[in-house]
């Protein structure tokens, strides 16, 4: 994730994710439930960070370094059209 760059808040139906943080910093907002009612989650370098299907999550990098993520994506569909987004 470049410096000072965020992806958009979203959830999926058919997929669970596992990221690795391999460098880097950056954090998550995330919840379970609600959009609109996130928690901030700090990973680090070498931080492992489950997403399961349903659950809001939104990677954001504050830093001026990169944050590099390794992504596994599993379930019934990885498309990109499995994404339900918030903002």
């Amino acid at each position: 994730l470049f410096p000072k760059k965020s992806m958009s808040l979203q959830k999926h139906f058919f997929r669970d994710e596992i990221w690795f943080i391999s460098s880097g910093k950056c954090i998550v907002n995330y919840s379970k439930n609600l959009p609109t009612s996130t928690d901030i989650i700090e990973l680090n370098k070498d931080d492992i960070f489950n997403v399961t299907k349903g659950e809001w999550h939104q990677l954001v990098n504050p830093t001026n370094d990169p944050c590099h993520i390794i992504e596994i994506q599993f379930g019934s569909k990885t498309s990109e059209d499995d994404i339900e987004r918030y903002s």
